[in-house]
């Protein structure tokens, strides 16, 4: 056909997947990454790299690619430059890990018991080091990779993985970075209350997306807020379901009743049955047209 009558279908944009906001597979993938960091089988440079990607909320990419001159980041302490996505190879973005001293304490473990043994020339110090070099090595000496990374984290997370619901990737870290991160932002502006300042919120949720994270437009972050929405939505329907679950029907107990009352019943009823009898019951259907018509067909083949 001539190409006026191709149609392209337009790519759908990313969404956060829901089922990975909901708190019970959040808890999950914190005790996972937990066991991991207090594993003695995991070494210290994958102990790093993890401890980087849960407190800052980088890309793979940016932690195990950063270079010596990027974590020195000319001196300023509890910051470093990455390589961003689509900076053409230039450490732009800033990561910060200041307020988590866990972080410092791997990386200064690495750098100054285990990365000497992998230099190839047994430097010691960051200073004798160029800063375009790696900062994470391989046991052979050569730069630190993605590909490495994933050996290491299969081998481990396959033991652990029933301790979360859902099967999760390293890249979700940084999705439960942004989760919570907008949780507690809510909280700190004061969400459910009546002091809540929306404005505020919104002012710092977009420094969040730009300064923390480095994306390029400001609607990013409307995605993250949307899927926040949805997790609203699904611990509501959890919690409604569970409340199905615990239902049952009571069997009301028999009432005792006075003889006298009783007599009156039966008296009663033994007038009313002979009334019945001859009159011809009238049934009302309070249903649907639909419905209706399957009861009738139903009626009609029973009859037959």
């Amino acid at each position: 056909r001539p190409i006026a009558c191709l149609r392209q279908r337009q790519a759908q944009g990313w969404k956060p997947e829901i089922r990975k906001e909901l708190a019970d597979v959040r808890q999950g993938i914190h005790a996972v990454l937990d066991a991991m960091l207090d594993s003695t089988g995991v070494s210290v440079r994958e102990k790093a790299v993890l401890y980087l990607l849960q407190t800052t909320g980088a890309r793979l990419h940016e932690i195990a690619l950063m270079t010596v001159g990027g974590y020195q980041n000319e001196g300023i302490a509890g910051q470093a430059k990455v390589i961003n996505k689509g900076s053409y190879g230039r450490e732009i973005k800033t990561i910060y890990f200041k307020g988590n001293p866990k972080v410092q304490e791997a990386i200064n473990e690495y750098i100054e018991q285990i990365r000497p043994l992998h230099d190839l020339q047994k430097r010691r110090r960051l200073a004798d080091i160029g800063p375009h070099e790696p900062l994470f090595l391989t046991k052979r000496g050569t730069p630190y990779s993605l590909k490495v990374f994933y050996y290491h984290w299969y081998r481990h997370y396959i033991s652990l993985q029933t301790k979360c619901p859902v099967p999760f990737s390293p890249h979700d870290l940084r999705h439960l970075f942004v989760t919570e991160f907008l949780i507690k932002l809510k909280m700190t502006c004061g969400i459910g209350t009546e002091r809540f300042d929306s404005e505020k919120y919104l002012r710092e949720r977009e420094a969040f997306g730009s300064m923390a994270m480095s994306w390029r437009s400001a609607q990013t972050i409307d995605i993250y807020d949307q899927s926040r929405e949805g997790e609203a939505i699904l611990s509501v329907l959890a919690g409604y379901q569970q409340d199905l679950s615990q239902r049952h029907l009571a069997t009301q107990p028999s009432q005792v009743m006075n003889p006298p009352e009783k007599s009156c019943v039966l008296a009663a009823s033994e007038q009313s049955e002979p009334l019945l009898s001859q009159q011809e019951a009238t049934v009302v259907w309070m249903h649907d047209e639909e419905t209706l018509n399957w009861i009738k067909s139903m009626e009609h083949q029973a009859g037959q």
